[in-house]
């Protein structure tokens, strides 16, 4: 397999920062799934790196365009950009940016969804007995048919602390997710508009709601909990192997000071021996 530079992405699209995407979703998963099965574990990272991680550098170029979207509104109206009282006391409302912001949101929620997806099918984090697109956007009856099959076989147990993050997922994100997709999709859902009022000479401002969050919270937090969630599965999968390949020797950590824009990844395995600065996170 021809391995690409990823440097190229740092300077076309900003992704290899710190905030970015490459070192989050391949450099660190490149390390860990090397230590856990060698070449194979790289090559699926390689080709991830091809195939998917595209996926989440759009889904945060749309969260960075709708931040951007978002404080330049909140800003406009506060300021008198977007929002006035004109000489009789009527409000004059430029509605043009909230317009644009409607269509980033529906963007974000459409292509967050897809990385989920896309990810599930790319085979990174499958084997002979976990395949994770059984687990994910799949009914309720199916995905405990699925996980209970996978738990029954010879050395399924040891995928129970993956069911686990999936469990949470499905709860937390993955259901919600699907269900604001298909609103948008099949419902024709729109965002409402921002209500603006003047109370005592004070403009107080009221974001339409999301999933009973209001709009900046409920994009901040399918973000942060989509990533955190699909970053969770990764790791955990390559600390498992790694764990069980060795012995027990080898152990997942979680370092406490870490800095992707200085190639201090979150998620590392190291010997056991090594723990200073770490939180294990796999234990015997």
């Amino acid at each position: 397999m021809n391995k690409p530079l990823f440097g190229g992405y740092e300077v076309i699209a900003n992704h290899g920062t710190a905030q970015g995407i490459i070192p989050r979703f391949f450099l660190q998963i490149n390390d860990l799934a090397n230590i856990a099965i060698g070449k194979d574990g790289e090559d699926r990272c390689y080709t991830f790196l091809e195939k998917n991680v595209t996926d989440f550098t759009d889904v945060y170029d749309i969260y960075q365009k709708f931040l951007s979207q978002y404080s330049d509104y909140i800003n406009g109206i506060n300021s008198g950009k977007y929002f006035k009282l004109t000489n009789d006391g009527f409000p004059s409302i430029d509605r043009s940016v909230e317009i644009e912001m409607r269509k980033t949101v529906k963007d974000f929620f459409i292509y967050c969804k897809l990385a989920i997806d896309n990810f599930s099918k790319s085979g990174l984090i499958d084997d002979d007995k976990f395949q994770i697109s059984k687990y994910l956007f799949v009914n309720d009856k199916n995905y405990e048919k699925n996980k209970e099959l996978c738990l029954s076989i010879k050395d399924g147990p040891k995928y129970d602390i993956l069911f686990s993050i999936v469990d949470g997922g499905r709860n937390k994100v993955l259901s919600q997710l699907s269900k604001i997709r298909n609103d948008y999709e099949h419902y024709n859902f729109q965002v409402g508009n921002f209500v603006i009022n003047v109370v005592s000479g004070k403009i107080e401002i009221v974001e339409p709601d999301i999933s009973n969050m209001s709009l900046k919270k409920s994009i901040d937090f399918f973000y942060e909990e989509a990533f955190n969630f699909i970053e969770s599965l990764i790791v955990f999968y390559w600390g498992l192997n790694a764990y069980h390949k060795s012995g027990g020797a080898l152990m997942l950590f979680q370092r406490r000071d870490f800095d992707f824009s200085q190639m201090k990844y979150r998620f590392v395995i190291y010997p056991r021996i090594f723990s200073s600065g770490l939180d294990q996170l796999i234990f015997p």
